[in-house]
């Protein structure tokens, strides 16, 4: 027996070889009794052999029966060994037409299942098993699992081939935005470049502005103070020069009176003049005197008015002078108000060149971190280039890897991935959702097939595609 089961023989000589044994038992068993009825027949003769001597001088009579009884043993034992030969015969027969039967039967089915498994291994997944409905056995159930395997294998590749598809034009699609993003970031580098060494030079001017305001307003600053003590110096020459106005009106009353006394004194002078001549040469010396007392008196007079009218003058030109202060004490104060106002606005100026140059360095610092950003997406834009490139390949991969099969639909050829994003993007590929998956095969189940081999509805998944016009993400 184990050399009917041996490692390596066919199915076909299994059985060829079990029912080999079988029989070949059946006739050890047939012979076997052939040979204990040859032996019972051979101890039988001997027997009569022995009988018939002993008995044949007694009764001739009595030997001719038994020696008929011999031959109708002998008839018998020549027809059961013929009816053991022929069973022997027809069973032999029997089993080789069973045998042979059986073999076609089952090995016929097993071979042309081993074949489609051996095709649908090689990648040939439109293999398919013609079962007859009358089947029900083992044989039929495999085979119906088969097919239902090979089908839900072409659906599936199918769907890996659309869903491949769909990645690669969604990679190429990937790859086109990531190209444009890219030139919008390198725009958007220079002109933050360009703004950066704008605001650059516009915070040197106003840094400077800053600077000149707050020396313009140290300026003004100062310039109030010597206006507000020019004010005040001016004040006080108006009060100096009311002062010596004052003064000069008291000695104009003192030279009037000195006036008034030299005219009374002429006129007493006269007056003694008039007496001594009246008196003759008694009052010559008298008269002479007088005559001196007039002249001084006369002198006196001229004195007091010529310094009456210089004090008028002084008076006069003191009084213009005072005017003058006052105007220009008036007109110091409006220009020290003026010059405070001035100093205020460019006390104001100052500080809004302060915050404006404070807001520029804000705005330089703002301009930095915008341009760190869009270095920063820069290399996400390189980084989403190398996944689109990842993915495309990736893409050619599974349709490299559903390209090797036979799913009875023609396989496009794998389109190139797209190329570095500074380049010009590819092909301007749209993003094709999944295919249409061919009609499944019909085929033709076994009655009474087992629940773990029933066809099943494989779950197409909705694949993401991109859309072509607002290059937006949908799902279906």
């Amino acid at each position: 027996m184990e050399t009917f089961y041996a490692k390596g023989a066919s199915l076909k000589t299994k059985l060829v070889g079990a029912f080999g044994a079988v029989y070949l038992m059946f006739v050890i068993g047939a012979a076997t009794g052939l040979y204990h009825m040859s032996r019972i027949m051979d101890e039988a003769e001997k027997a009569y052999a022995v009988a018939a001597s002993a008995t044949a001088a007694r009764d001739t009579t009595v030997a001719v029966m038994d020696k008929t009884g011999l031959e109708q043993a002998r008839a018998a034992y020549r027809r059961a060994r013929t009816v053991t030969v022929s069973a022997a015969l027809l069973a032999l027969a029997l089993t080789l037409a069973a045998g042979f039967y059986l073999a076609r039967t089952i090995t016929g089915p097993l071979r042309r299942l081993t074949d489609a498994m051996l095709r649908a291994s090689q990648g040939d997944l439109t293999v398919s098993l013609r079962i007859e409905s009358t089947r029900r056995d083992e044989i039929a159930e495999a085979g119906g699992a088969l097919n239902v395997l090979v089908d839900e294998l072409n659906d599936n590749m199918r769907q890996v081939l659309a869903a491949s598809e769909a990645v690669s034009g969604g990679a190429q699609e990937l790859s086109s935005s990531a190209w444009h993003l890219s030139t919008l970031v390198q725009d958007q580098s220079s002109s933050l470049e360009e703004t950066a060494a704008s605001i650059e030079e516009m915070t040197g001017a106003v840094k400077q502005n800053a600077d000149n305001a707050l020396q313009a307003d140290k300026l003004a600053a100062e310039s109030s103070t010597a206006a507000a003590e020019s004010a005040v110096l001016a004040s006080s020459i108006k009060r100096s020069m009311d002062l010596i106005n004052a003064s000069s009106s008291k000695i104009a009353n003192i030279i009037g009176v000195i006036d008034e006394i030299a005219f009374q004194t002429n006129l007493l002078a006269l007056n003694a003049a008039v007496e001594a001549a009246r008196a003759g040469e008694h009052g010559r010396g008298f008269a002479v005197v007088a005559a001196e007392v007039r002249n001084l008196a006369q002198r006196s007079a001229a004195a007091a008015k010529e310094i009456k009218s210089l004090i008028h003058d002084s008076l006069e030109k003191v009084g213009d002078g005072n005017h003058l202060v006052s105007v220009s004490g008036s007109k110091l104060e409006g220009i020290a108000a003026k010059v405070k106002k001035v100093a205020d606005i460019i006390a104001e100026i100052s500080a809004a060149s302060q915050e404006q140059a404070s807001g520029v360095d804000q705005v330089n610092r703002t301009i930095a971190q915008m341009d760190t950003a869009t270095q920063t997406n820069a290399t996400k834009v390189e980084e989403l280039s190398s996944t689109s490139r990842s993915l495309a390949s990736l893409a050619d991969q599974l349709r490299s890897l559903a390209g090797k099969f036979n799913l009875g639909v023609d396989v496009a050829p794998a389109a190139a991935p797209g190329g570095d994003i500074r380049g010009a993007p590819g092909g301007g590929a749209t993003g094709a959702g999944p295919g249409p998956v061919a009609a499944r095969r019909p085929v033709t189940e076994p009655a009474g097939a087992r629940p773990n081999v029933a066809r099943r509805k494989p779950k197409i998944a909705a694949v993401a595609k991109v859309s072509a016009n607002d290059g937006t993400w949908t799902e279906f």
